[in-house]
This record gives C-alpha cells, sequence and structure tokens, in this order.
C-alpha cells in the first residue's frame, strides 16, 4: 500500500465517474476513502455494462481501494451517523444538484458547523455563477455545450464523442488537484478555517480546449474537425503503411529537418513550399500526397522503427486488444493483472513513478454495496 496520503480521510459522496475517479485517486495514494452510497441502488455505474458475475468493469474501475457504507440520509439515524463522519474527515466530495443538498440540509454552511476545518469539493454540471447552475450534465452533454464534439470527427458533418468519458476524467483530476492543494493550505496555516471548492464539469472541458478558443481569437473561424491529424500542425496525423496505419508527428522545423534527412524524403528538403510549419499547413493536402504514397511502400514496423531512430515521433496506432496483449506492458509495469472477487481484470498502473518504481496502489478490491454492515471500514479484499 501506498501511504504519501497515508492520515487524510476522504468522504466520498459522489457517484457516476468524475467524483469517484478523483477520490480514487488519492486512494491510490494512500487516503482512506469512504464511499457513500443509498442503501437500494447505490451508485448507478454498478449497473453499466459489460457486467459479468454481478461485477461491472466501469464501477471496478473507479471505485478501487476504497470503504463503504450505506446511508438513506432522509433518516435521521443515518444522518447522524453521516455528521459524524464529517467531524471526523478532512474532505469531502458530491454531486447532488443543489435542490437535493438543501433538502438533505447538506451545504457547505451546515456541514461547516460541524467541522471547521473542512475541504468541501462540489462537482456540478455548470458554476455556481452560471445561470446554468442546477441543471443535470453528463459528459457527452459538456463534450457538446464546450465545442469538444465540433472538434472531433473526421468533418463537420460526421462529428463524434471523444471515446472515452474526457470531460468527466478532466473534472476528476481538477477535483483532486484542488484537494491536494487545499490540504498544502491546511498543513501550512495553524488558522485555516475549511475551503468551499465547487468543480464543474463544464469550465473543465473548456478549461481542457486549451488553444482551441485562442484560434478562434486569432482568426475568426471555428476549428474544424479533422480526423486524426492537427489544425495547425503539418506532418502531424495517421498515415497508412502497407500493412497497418502508423501515426507521425513532425511537430516542429527541427524534426522536419530529420525528416528531410531520411533518404525517402529527401527531395522535400529542396521544397520551398514546405520549408517552415506555416508553409507545410498550407500546402497540407499536396504534402500528406506525397508522404502518403511513399510510406505504402513499406510495412508499419519499417517506418516506425527508421522514425524512431532519427528522434522523430512515431508510433503505432493500437487497438485496446494490441495494447491488452503487449507482453512488455506487463513486464515494464505499464499494465497490471488483478483477479478480482474471482474475476480477472486487466488495469493500467497509476500513472507516476516514485525513485524509479510505479506506485504500489492495488491493495483493496471496490467495495460490495452495504458491505460495511457495523460501520467498521475495514472493508473486504
Amino acid at each position: 500500500m501506498n501511504n504519501i496520503l497515508q492520515g487524510v480521510k476522504i468522504l466520498d459522496m459522489s457517484r457516476v465517474l468524475a467524483g469517484p475517479f478523483a477520490s480514487m485517486i488519492l486512494a491510490d495514494l494512500g487516503a482512506e476513502v469512504i464511499k457513500v452510497e443509498e442503501p437500494n441502488n447505490g451508485d448507478e455505474t454498478r449497473n453499466y455494462e459489460p457486467i459479468k458475475d454481478g461485477i461491472s468493469s466501469y464501477f471496478t474501475s473507479i471505485n478501487l481501494n476504497k470503504n463503504e457504507i450505506c446511508l438513506d440520509l432522509t433518516k435521521e439515524k443515518d444522518f447522524k451517523t453521516l455528521l459524524d463522519l464529517v467531524k471526523e474527515s478532512d474532505v469531502i466530495i458530491h454531486n447532488f444538484l443543489p435542490t437535493v443538498l438543501k433538502k438533505l440540509n447538506l451545504e457547505y454552511e451546515n456541514l461547516h458547523r460541524y467541522n471547521e476545518k473542512i475541504i468541501y469539493v462540489s462537482i456540478s454540471a455548470f458554476s455556481e455563477r452560471s445561470r446554468k447552475y442546477g441543471l443535470p450534465g453528463y459528459d457527452i452533454i459538456m463534450q457538446g455545450e464546450t465545442g469538444l464534439i465540433s472538434v472531433t470527427g473526421i468533418d463537420k458533418e460526421n462529428l463524434c464523442r471523444v471515446g472515452n468519458s474526457t470531460v468527466d476524467i478532466y473534472t476528476g483530476y481538477m477535483a483532486a488537484i484542488m484537494i491536494l492543494s487545499a490540504i498544502i493550505k491546511k498543513l501550512r496555516y495553524k488558522d485555516f478555517k475549511g475551503m468551499n471548492i465547487n468543480v464543474p464539469l463544464f469550465n473543465c472541458g473548456l478549461f481542457s480546449m486549451t488553444y482551441l478558443i485562442p484560434y478562434f481569437s486569432l482568426t475568426g473561424d471555428d476549428p474544424l474537425p479533422m480526423g486524426i491529424s492537427h489544425p495547425g500542425i503539418v506532418p502531424y496525423q495517421k498515415f497508412e503503411t502497407k500493412d497497418k496505419p502508423i501515426i507521425l508527428a513532425v511537430a516542429n522545423n527541427n524534426i522536419w529537418k530529420k525528416f528531410t534527412e531520411i533518404e525517402y524524403f529527401s527531395e522535400l528538403a529542396q521544397e520551398m513550399d514546405f520549408a517552415t510549419n506555416e508553409k507545410r499547413v498550407a500546402n497540407r493536402d499536396r504534402l500528406v500526397g506525397i508522404i502518403q504514397k511513399k510510406l505504402l511502400e513499406e510495412p508499419s514496423e519499417f517506418w516506425i522503427t527508421l522514425f524512431q531512430e532519427r528522434g522523430i515521433p512515431a508510433g503505432n496506432l493500437n487497438k485496446i486488444s494490441d495494447i491488452a496483449n503487449d507482453k512488455t506492458l506487463y513486464e515494464q509495469g505499464d499494465l497490471i493483472k488483478k483477479e478480482i472477487k474471482g474475476i480477472n481484470f486487466i488495469l493500467p498502473a497509476f500513472p507516476a513513478l516514485i525513485n524509479g518504481n510505479f506506485i504500489d496502489f492495488l491493495y483493496k478490491n471496490p467495495p460490495d454495496l452495504c458491505e460495511n454492515k457495523n460501520n467498521d471500514f475495514k472493508g473486504k479484499n
């Protein structure tokens, strides 16, 4: 078990993805996380497919290393139990709608009376300052609202949702960052009086758009979906080879120089139309056509090896099965095989190394619904 956050206690009343993902990051780092669920159905992701032997892959992936308690917060006894937990917790996370918060008396002002140093994190669709505050929101809604879908797909007639729930994931990371920042402040200042943090999905989605909004500022044009390519860098995209596609990223002029030093592409060095990235973007179609024709002559492994040896970023366009079947990833520690409740799971490693080693983070299976009947929080493995 990793112990970076040992001694930190987190009360997680959130459900679905963003909040549970944030609390799992902190649990992976050694914090004690108590997941609060309502007794009848619990977190709805317990019922997200695929499910095998009653175990949801979705729920499992974001609820490792947590304890759990079932509470019906409309009942006085269970609400008192919650307040007792609030008194001894460092952090509260929730994603209740404002109407539910008010009904259950779970607003910051109320819970702060029971723990003046509490770090209170609310995850909402829109910010507390937004006229849309209080509306429900799932990731696909936020991908649409933030413009992410408008730049994702083959072209503007064939738009796509990003393949994973990326706005939820960004929001989970931001919630974890804000919690860690608040914990640092709490440790540094003896007069710390708690913190009320709101992390909105919409704003996290906007924040993740980075250069695309300034792109509009400079051009006045909407960035267009470009499939597997980039609006401002060429060549930076998928290419077909003799056997399967690869990804090539000639991201600056220094890499372009290395690229044109390869004998197969040396004639491009003489073309003034391709001398700078600005010119390569302006002459995108012709340049991509020349490169694509050449890459079809050899298989993917030939090109990837050649490019990587010359310091040119290139890689495979993998399917999930390609990753899961790559023995090297297990040897390196990038992937982990873990039996959870009789089912063999493949899981990604925690994405950070300390002193050259991946963090050992798999120490507790995801909790069963209402598994801690006596509120002892010992959990089950």
